[in-house]
C-alpha cells in the first residue's frame, strides 16, 4: 500500500507537472503584421490596423483577451511602456484589423508594437517580439517636392541627326488619288524629332473606301530618305525605339546620414536609382490609377 507520505508527494508533483504544462501551454501571439504587411513604412491610414496569429502547442485553443503596446521608442517598448498607446486588458478574440487607439499619430512618425494574449483559461503569455512602422505624408502640405518633367527638344542635342521634311504625300495605296500634306507634316516635327499617327482626322480623308499611305520624302544629316507609313500606323523619326525621359539630379546631404526616405510617384511609370544603384523592387510605379482624381506614392528607406 502507499503511504500518506508518498501519495501526498506524488499529488504535489502531478500539480507542479500540471501548472508547467499550463505554462507551456498558453497561446501567444506571432507574425505582427500592420495593415497586413510586416514593418511597413510610409501608411497614411489614420488609424493603423494590427494583426496576429495565434501560436499554441495544446489542440483547440483560443485567445479570450488580448493587449497591445504601441511605443514611440523601441527602449520604451522593451520596458513594457505604449506612451501612444496601452490597449490595456480586452476580453476579445479578434487578432486581425485592431485598430490603433491612443494619441493622433503624425506624418513621418515611427511606431514600435508588441502584444500579449490570454488563452481559453486566462493566462496570459509572454509578449510577442516587437514589430515596428511608420507613416507617410498625411496632409498635402507635407509635401515639398515639385513636378518635374523632361525638358521637350526644341532643337537638336550634340551629335544628333537633323531632320528635315521634303515632301509628304497622303495617298491612296492604288495612287487613284493623293493630297499634299507637306505643311501639316513638318508643323508637326518637334525639335528634331517626329512622332505623328497616320489618320483622316488629321490629313483628310483623300480616297473613301481606298487603303492609304504617308509618303514621306525627307533628310536625315543632308542625306535623302523616303518612307511609306499606313494608314493608322505611326510615323517615328528618326527610326528606332523612342527615347525614354531620363531625369538626374545631384545632392549633397550635407550631414551624416542617420535616417533618409525618398517619397515618389509618377504620372506614368518610373525607375528609382540612387548613387547607380537601383531602389526598391517595385514594378511598374507608382501603381496605376486615374490620375486625374489622385496618385500613388512609394515610400523606400535609403538609409544604407
Amino acid at each position: 500500500m502507499m503511504n500518506k507520505t508518498c501519495k501526498t508527494f506524488l499529488i504535489l508533483l502531478m500539480a507542479i507537472g500540471a501548472a508547467s504544462m499550463r505554462v507551456d501551454a498558453a497561446v501567444t501571439a506571432g507574425n505582427l503584421r500592420c495593415e497586413y504587411l510586416y514593418d511597413p513604412i510610409g501608411l497614411d491610414v489614420a488609424k493603423p490596423r494590427l494583426s496576429w496569429i495565434l501560436e499554441s502547442k495544446e489542440r483547440n485553443e483560443g485567445q479570450s483577451a488580448y493587449q497591445i503596446l504601441v511605443a514611440s521608442k523601441p527602449e520604451l517598448l522593451a520596458k513594457d511602456q505604449g506612451d501612444i498607446w496601452d490597449s490595456g486588458k480586452v476580453a476579445s478574440s479578434e487578432s486581425t484589423q485592431i485598430e490603433c487607439g491612443g494619441s493622433p499619430l503624425v506624418s513621418r512618425q515611427m511606431c514600435w508594437w508588441k502584444v500579449r494574449t490570454w488563452d481559453r483559461s486566462g493566462a496570459p503569455s509572454a509578449w510577442s517580439e516587437g514589430a515596428r512602422w511608420e507613416m507617410g505624408l498625411l496632409k498635402p502640405q507635407d509635401w515639398q517636392a515639385k513636378w518635374i518633367e523632361a525638358t521637350p527638344m526644341l532643337a537638336p542635342a550634340h551629335g544628333a541627326p537633323r531632320i528635315s521634311i521634303i515632301q509628304a504625300t497622303y495617298e491612296a495605296v492604288d495612287k487613284t488619288q493623293s493630297k499634299d500634306v507637306t505643311a501639316i507634316v513638318a508643323k508637326a516635327l518637334q525639335g528634331n524629332q517626329l512622332r505623328f499617327e497616320v489618320t483622316n482626322e488629321a490629313l483628310g480623308n483623300v480616297a473613301r473606301g481606298h487603303a492609304k499611305q504617308l509618303h514621306v520624302i525627307y533628310t536625315l544629316d543632308s542625306i535623302k530618305h523616303e518612307m511609306y507609313v499606313p494608314e493608322k500606323a505611326t510615323v517615328n523619326l528618326p527610326e528606332g525605339p523612342e527615347a525614354l525621359p531620363y531625369l538626374r539630379k545631384d545632392f549633397d546631404s550635407g550631414k551624416a546620414v542617420v535616417k533618409a526616405r525618398r517619397y515618389v510617384t509618377a504620372l506614368g511609370l518610373y525607375e528609382l536609382h540612387l548613387n547607380g544603384q537601383r531602389v526598391g523592387d517595385h514594378i511598374f510605379a507608382p501603381d496605376w490609377t486615374d490620375y486625374s482624381i489622385r496618385c500613388r506614392y512609394q515610400v523606400y528607406d535609403v538609409t544604407p
